[in-house]
C-alpha cells in the first residue's frame, strides 16, 4: 500500500489541521466533559483516541482528495490479505526489540561501572528515580481506562501515525529529497510530534520509515509501531 502524488504543502497543511483540530476538540471536550467526570479530559488515554480519529479524518480527506483513495482501491484493500505484511512486521520488530536489548544491556553495564568506579552503590545512582505517582495505578485503575489505553495506544495510534507518517508525509518528503534524506527528515518530524520523549521517537521514527521504504507495505509499518507501543506501555505498567 503506497500512496503517490502527494506533495509537501499538502502534507504540512495536513498536519497543521491535525493539530489545530485536535487542540480544539480537546479544548471543547475539557469544558463539557470535566462536568461529568471531574479530569475526565486531562486524560492521556482521551488525548490518543482524539488525535487518532482527527489524524485518520484529515489523512483519509488528502488522500481521497488527491485521488490515492477511491471506491476500486478500497475494494482492493479490503480484499488484500494481509498476512504478508503482519509476517514481516513481526521479524523487523523482533530485530528492534534485540537491538533495545543490546542496548539496555549496555545501559546497565556502564550503570554498574560507573556505581563501581565511584565507589557508590547501584540505588545510589538511580535513587530519584522511583515514581511518586505510578503510571500503573493510572492505567489499571478501572477497565475502561485499561481498555481505552490499550486500544489507543496499541492500535489506533499506530494506524493513524503510520498512514500520515509514512504514508503521506514520508511519500511526500520523497518526491523532493533523497531517500535518507526523506527519512531522517520525516523522523524528525515525528519525534517533535513526541517532543516528551524525542530521542527513543526519533530512533522508532528511522526505523519504521525504513521498515515501510523496505517493504513498501504500510501494514509491516503499522503492525512493528504498534508492537512497540504494546512493549512500551508493558514497561510503563509493570516497571
Amino acid at each position: 500500500m503506497v500512496w503517490k502524488g502527494i506533495r509537501i504543502s499538502d502534507a504540512i497543511k495536513t498536519g497543521a489541521l491535525i493539530a489545530v483540530s485536535t487542540f480544539v476538540l480537546l479544548l471543547l471536550l475539557g469544558r463539557t466533559a470535566d462536568r461529568l467526570i471531574p479530569g475526565f479530559a486531562g486524560r492521556d488515554e482521551v488525548f490518543f483516541v482524539v488525535q487518532s480519529l482527527v489524524m485518520l479524518f484529515f489523512s483519509a480527506y488528502l488522500l481521497w482528495r488527491r485521488g490515492c483513495i477511491t471506491a476500486h482501491s478500497l475494494t482492493f484493500l479490503l480484499k488484500t490479505p494481509l498476512n504478508p505484511g503482519l509476517k514481516s512486521g513481526a521479524r523487523y520488530s523482533a530485530f528492534y526489540f534485540a537491538f533495545l536489548s543490546i542496548l539496555a544491556a549496555v545501559l546497565v553495564s556502564l550503570v554498574f561501572l560507573a556505581a563501581w568506579t565511584s565507589g557508590t552503590t547501584v540505588a545510589d545512582i538511580i535513587k530519584g528515580s522511583e515514581v511518586t505517582t505510578p503510571f500503573s495505578q493510572a492505567v489499571l485503575e478501572s477497565k475502561w481506562r485499561m481498555f481505552a489505553y490499550f486500544t489507543g495506544f496499541c492500535f489506533l495510534v499506530p494506524i493513524s501515525e503510520e498512514i500520515f507518517f509514512r504514508g503521506i508525509l514520508y511519500e511526500s518528503l520523497k518526491s523532493r529529497f533523497k531517500i535518507k534524506t526523506s527519512i531522517v527528515l520525516s523522523a524528525l518530524i515525528f519525534a517533535i510530534g513526541h517532543v516528551n520523549n524525542f530521542a527513543m521517537s526519533f530512533m522508532a521514527g528511522l526505523y519504521l520509515a525504513f521498515v515501510y521504504e523496505k517493504e513498501r507495505d504500510l501494514t509491516a509499518a503499522i503492525t512493528v509501531h504498534s508492537a512497540l507501543n504494546f512493549a512500551a506501555l508493558l514497561v510503563m505498567i509493570f516497571l
